[in-house]
């Protein structure tokens, strides 16, 4: 299963990117599994508080990721 996971803010900052895709072996992939491994190959991510969203809309950690899915980490936004 194949998905792409978008960073914005101060995240992209963090990894360097905007965008990246992986290849996920597991059928039933939480996207706090995911999390879980984007934290560890960028540990800066845990020192910020963020929200998930699947296909652009906003998520908990129990959701299960599926083949071709895009996962945003927002940082809070301010706004003017």
């Amino acid at each position: 299963m194949t998905i792409t996971v978008k960073y914005f803010g101060i995240i992209a900052d963090f990894t360097q990117k905007k965008e990246e895709t992986f290849a996920l072996n597991e059928v039933n992939h939480s996207i706090q599994l995911l999390q879980s491994q984007l934290e560890k190959l960028y540990p800066e991510i845990k020192s910020t508080t963020y929200s998930l969203a699947i296909n652009q809309k906003l998520t908990n950690q129990n959701a299960i990721l599926h083949d071709q899915d895009e996962v945003a980490l927002l940082p809070p936004f301010a706004g003017g």
